[in-house]
């Protein structure tokens, strides 16, 4: 047997294996799409099909109503609570995004290209808060919600990000930005740029990857986040897409089984974000790491 033949028969066994362990980390994904285009018949199976017989696409619109919807003071019936839902997840979403990214490009840029006294011990302090469990700053930023008014709002969930943005990410930005030339920032200084334009148009186009990176992880992070929202939020038109789907998984379980396969389309419905974030931005942040490493 050649050599060739030797690696055409090494990579075929190394893809059947990759795609076998690829099959088994999404089909249950896919088996939760699937049984949200189900009838209930169908779901009530046992065992339950794997591929829908009748496909009801209609059930990612039902899937709204599953909570009811929203009643104000007077009686007045407004919108489904999924909807109101979703509608503060994707605000609490943008504005922690924005604000993890502006408030840690700010710090990064400041630890990296401006020399000021104690910037080094100040760093180190920096990285020292990622070694604090946030069990143990629960009870005190609870106190200090609460004192401000904001308990019951949706400020705790985005307001701490504007203020720091993380010590990781402010370490990933920071790695990145000392690589930047100082020769060209002291040439921009001479023309007369500031720092936040020698940020914002010199340096922060040599970050993509990371601040794509960072963007992409925070979106998880936040889109997926049901104790900060279960801590913080009482009112249920607060409530976000995560706290409420957990909500009406926990009410399916004490016998709302009638309505499984709205559920299924619910928690899909939760899901499509972050894929389609993944899926889309997945191309770029490979594209540009890879530019990245061959720079010189």
């Amino acid at each position: 047997m050649t050599s060739k033949a030797t690696k055409y028969i090494c990579h075929t066994v190394l893809y059947i294996i990759l795609t076998i362990i690829a099959v088994i980390f999404v089909f249950p994904i896919l088996y939760m799409f699937l049984q949200g285009l189900m009838t209930f018949e169908e779901v009530s199976y046992i065992p339950k099909p794997v591929i829908p017989q009748h496909w009801q696409f209609q059930n990612f619109i039902e899937c709204f109503t599953l909570a009811g919807n929203y009643v104000d003071d007077f009686g007045n019936v407004g919108a489904p609570y999924m909807l109101i839902y979703l509608g503060n997840s994707i605000l609490v979403l943008v504005l922690n995004v924005l604000g993890t990214l502006l408030s840690s490009m700010l710090v990064a840029y400041g630890f990296s290209k401006i020399n000021f006294k104690g910037k080094g011990p100040m760093f180190a302090i920096l990285l020292g808060t990622m070694m604090i469990p946030s069990s143990i700053t629960m009870i005190p930023m609870f106190r200090v919600y609460t004192i401000f008014g904001m308990y019951d709002t949706l400020l705790p969930l985005w307001l701490p990000v504007w203020f720091g943005g993380g010590a990781m990410n402010v370490f990933l930005l920071r790695q990145f930005m000392r690589g930047f030339p100082t020769d060209i920032l002291e040439s921009a200084e001479i023309d007369g740029a500031g720092h936040l334009r020698k940020l914002f148009i010199f340096v922060l186009p040599s970050c993509i990857p990371i601040i794509a990176y960072i963007a992409m992880n925070t979106t998880m992070g936040v889109w997926n986040d049901f104790f900060t929202p279960l801590l913080y939020i009482n009112t249920q038109s607060n409530w976000t897409l995560a706290l409420g789907v957990a909500n009406i998984v926990k009410t399916n379980d004490s016998g709302l089984v009638t309505k499984t396969h709205l559920l299924m389309a619910a928690c899909s419905v939760m899901t499509l974000l972050p894929l389609i974030i993944f899926i889309s931005g997945q191309k770029v942040f490979i594209e540009n790491i890879t530019l990245t490493g061959v720079k010189e």
